[in-house]
């Protein structure tokens, strides 16, 4: 018995003795062992687990949860979905063209950076909080499956559009330059980081991010921006748009402001603005140009002007030609459309509460919906012979007559005007006298010095500031 067993020991120790040096004594399944296409990246792997030779296997990374293979000149990280457990990620500054990391379902970070990825699939990274994937090729992101991000970084991609519909966590985006032509924040209810300059963007809704505090919309086509809501906001910066006014006075803790060359004619169109609060302000007119729809308004009226097309009640062909005398349709229609705007309701919506409707018969010489709603509530009348004259010049005195009426077919009290002082009232026709008294006494319209000039004519800045006044 003893021989049999000493022989079995032998041929155990012959055995061990002819396997090659190199191959450790523990052997690995072929099953367990890791396969790196890119020495790069295996190189990275052997220094996080302290492992210079051999074959690397599933258990020699099951515990890792963080690996950092930045800047490693990594062009392939297959391989990383036997890293089960790896929550965080950083891969950026490689040459990366493409990252599956849908068998990685722990990931709770990702950078990747820097590289030449143009598909990103997350869909299986459901515990993913915090996603940088800028400087790469992307054409489309899709996070919709990720509710869970508050940190977005996807700037200089190709995206175009970006959806952000379910990720309604988000504390900070930085999506700059990546030809967003818009971008829909407004049930982000937790945002408080907005990075999204140098895009296209034309309409920005932050009405509903109370929380918001730094806002970053440089360089793209906005033409209204609304800060009214945000009273946590400490730093605007959205120079380079088509801003014609900016009011931040319900953003107490604003602390720095940059609005340089905007479409805004002066400091005045930024209601709020107190220059001794802020550490940094940046104004200037820079984009004086042809494409400003203020370059040929007359200084004395371009604050008006701006304020008044930010409303929304001038008409985007009356936003020119601003020195030309106003037609009487066009007036009508400014009229009109201020009256949607001061009341919040459609032409058509006072039109029915007041039982009143258009006459389609009421003029021989125009049909413009317009005109008929303004005289079926009593602020125009024709001129005669069942004619409106639309295109006829429009006086100061007309302006009054019809403004004065305008006010009445609102509810206001027109009747018993102070008596207006002006030194050429026998010049005032008749029909229109109480007109130019009521808008004297209202501080609507004014003459010069102790002129009216009832008979000069009206111009489409003088009516658009006309309007604008009667908001003051």
């Amino acid at each position: 018995m003893k021989k049999r067993f000493l022989s079995l020991f032998a041929a155990v120790a012959l055995l061990l003795a002819l396997i090659p040096a190199a191959v450790p004594f523990a052997i690995a399944a072929d099953g367990d062992v890791i396969t790196f296409p890119d020495p790069n990246f295996e190189a990275a792997v052997r220094e996080v687990i302290g492992k210079p030779t051999g074959a690397i296997t599933k258990g020699d990374v099951a515990d890792i949860w963080e690996l950092n293979v930045s800047d490693k000149n990594i062009s392939d990280l297959t391989g990383i979905e036997h890293f089960t457990f790896l929550a965080s990620l950083y891969c950026r500054e490689n040459k990366l063209t493409e990252l599956d990391i849908s068998n990685n379902l722990y990931m709770t970070s990702l950078n990747c950076a820097q590289n030449n990825i143009d598909r990103l699939d997350l869909s299986n990274n459901l515990y993913l909080y915090s996603l940088n994937c800028r400087e790469n090729n992307l054409t489309e992101l899709n996070i919709r499956a990720n509710s869970k991000l508050t940190y977005l970084d996807c700037s200089l991609n190709e995206l175009m559009i970006l959806d952000l519909t379910n990720n309604n966590s988000l504390d900070e985006i930085f999506c700059s330059g990546t030809h967003l032509t818009e971008l829909n924040v407004k049930n982000l209810l937790e945002l408080r980081t907005l990075i999204c300059d140098n895009n296209q963007i034309t309409h920005l809704d932050i009405r509903n991010l109370s929380k918001l505090y730094f806002l970053d919309c440089i360089a793209n086509q906005l033409t209204v921006l609304d800060t009214k809501n945000n009273p946590e906001l400490e730093v605007l910066r959205c120079s380079k748009n088509q801003l014609l006014v900016l009011d931040v006075s319900q953003n107490p803790k604003l602390d720095s402001l940059w609005c340089t060359n905007n479409f805004m004619p002066d400091k005045a169109v930024i209601n709020g603005l107190n220059e001794a609060e802020l550490s940094e302000f940046f104004y200037d007119l820079q984009n004086n140009d042809e494409s400003n729809p203020l370059y040929r308004a007359s200084d004395w009226a371009k604050v008006s002007i701006a304020k008044a097309i930010t409303k929304g009640f001038v008409p985007s062909d009356l936003q020119s030609g601003y020195t030309d005398t106003i037609t009487r349709l066009d007036f009508c229609r400014l009229a009109v459309k201020y009256t949607e705007y001061a009341t919040g309701k459609t032409i058509d919506e006072i039109l029915t509460e007041k039982g009143l409707q258009r006459d389609s018969t009421a003029f021989t010489d125009v049909t413009n919906s317009d005109v008929l709603a303004a005289y079926a509530l009593g602020i125009t009348s024709g001129a005669g012979d069942g004619k409106f004259n639309p295109y006829g010049q429009f006086t100061r005195e007309s302006a009054a007559g019809m403004i004065m009426n305008l006010h009445k077919a609102m509810g206001y009290d027109v009747e018993n005007p102070a008596p207006s002082n002006f030194s050429d009232a026998a010049d005032i026709s008749t029909w229109t006298k109480a007109g130019v008294d009521y808008c004297a006494a209202a501080g609507i319209m004014s003459g010069s010095g102790v002129l009216f000039n009832p008979k000069g004519l009206f111009t489409r800045e003088m009516s658009i500031m006309t309007f604008d006044n009667m908001e003051s």
